[in-house]
């Protein structure tokens, strides 16, 4: 739907926008329901990263030092 390269900036963005506030309000928080929808919430941005993480690191690097690179 978005492919390999706007899922990386649109990941950066949700990160950068919403990953302090959201760790606050969690800190705050007494109800467990809200705290399972802001942890949802959390791996729904930290999705945006490991979906294509992989892919972009063998794309970044010639085969014969992918390996080492990637590692």
């Amino acid at each position: 739907m978005f492919g390999r390269r706007r899922l990386p900036i649109c990941f950066g963005l949700r990160c950068t926008l919403f990953s302090a506030p959201l760790v606050t309000v969690l800190s705050y928080t007494k109800d467990p329901f809200v705290a399972f929808m802001l942890s949802l919430a959390a791996l729904d941005i930290q999705s945006g990263f490991t979906s294509v993480h992989m892919l972009a690191k063998t794309e970044m690097f010639p085969a014969r030092i992918r390996t080492r690179a990637v590692g």
